[in-house]
């Protein structure tokens, strides 16, 4: 969770008030939830929110998982697979604990190769969004570090269904150019979600996640999968560019303002949406090129 060692916490920021009127409250987070097809963003505290959570993994929850599992092809049996979950600490457990111990049964009561595992996983894991349902790329992350291509597609089928975002960093971790290869190459995809799985997967300051320090302190391979995306129509995937360039320009403010200069020469809105939400730390602390570049001043200065 937030503030364990190897994770990135989010960054604290004053609740402070400027010129464009941009304000942030620093011990809130954005719980997405899926509707009709869609995330919808909602600002909760993380304690709230990780409470909340933990609390949608109740026994309907289970039988439907164990159900959506066993309609995937897997030989499991329901009352021990809810009773395996459900029993003993289950009580105990806080949010990231209980999606572990989801993950760890299913893997115990598959009893499975890699390989076929994952791809029940696939199939049953379509049902299942939003945070609650990151299990799925979390058994990716824990049993598939050796099986390169069946987990890339794994991670790609199931960031369809709710977010692999937390997942692909550890394939980062083990292996950074051949991630970054993928990576680069889902920023192309047809499908948003996968676009938008490039973005968010990489970026350096994603809150919860293990901490890409090598990425943080060199962001350079992670510029082309941005550029990719900078006039992306989706609005979901936008958000996630903006974001990645947000985090880049708490720790790299001159190059941050670089590319927000070169990318709106393109005179695309959706470009210019990007740079506005990812300069926006630079905003709301008055830097002075990052107001200049939207015409509150000479923007020369650069």
């Amino acid at each position: 969770m937030v503030g364990m060692t190897g994770f990135e916490p989010a960054t604290p920021s004053p609740p402070a008030k400027c010129a464009t009127k941009l304000r942030y409250i620093p011990t809130f987070y954005l719980l997405f939830v899926i509707t009709e097809g869609r995330y919808d963003v909602y600002a909760m505290e993380a304690r709230v929110m990780a409470e909340l959570l933990k609390y949608a993994y109740d026994l309907k929850y289970m039988k439907r998982l164990a159900a959506a599992l066993k309609d995937a092809g897997a030989k499991i049996n329901e009352k021990s697979f809810c009773a395996a979950i459900l029993g003993g600490d289950w009580d105990d457990l806080e949010l990231k604990q209980r999606m572990r111990k989801i993950r760890s049964t299913i893997h115990t009561q598959l009893d499975l190769p890699y390989k076929q595992a994952s791809e029940i996983l696939m199939v049953a894991g379509k049902g299942f969004g939003g945070f609650e349902g990151m299990f799925f790329p979390d058994y990716i992350q824990t049993h598939g570090l050796e099986s390169w291509a069946q987990s890339m597609k794994a991670l790609s089928v199931l960031t369809t269904y709710s977010s692999s975002e937390f997942a692909i960093r550890e394939f980062i971790l083990k292996d950074r150019a051949r991630a970054m290869k993928q990576i680069l190459k889902w920023s192309k995809h047809e499908n948003y979600h996968i676009r938008r799985l490039a973005s968010e997967g990489c970026r350096p300051r994603l809150p919860w996640a293990s901490a890409l320090i090598e990425l943080k302190n060199d962001p350079s391979e992670i510029i082309p999968i941005l550029e990719n995306l900078i006039t992306d129509d989706s609005l979901y995937v936008r958000k996630s560019v903006a974001n990645n360039l947000n985090d880049i320009s708490k720790d790299h403010p001159n190059l941050a303002l670089k590319l927000a200069k070169k990318w709106i020469k393109n005179k695309n809105p959706n470009t210019l949406w990007i740079v506005k939400h990812g300069l926006r730390t630079l905003l709301k602390d008055g830097e002075k090129k990052a107001l200049n570049l939207f015409g509150y001043g000479d923007i020369k200065l650069f």
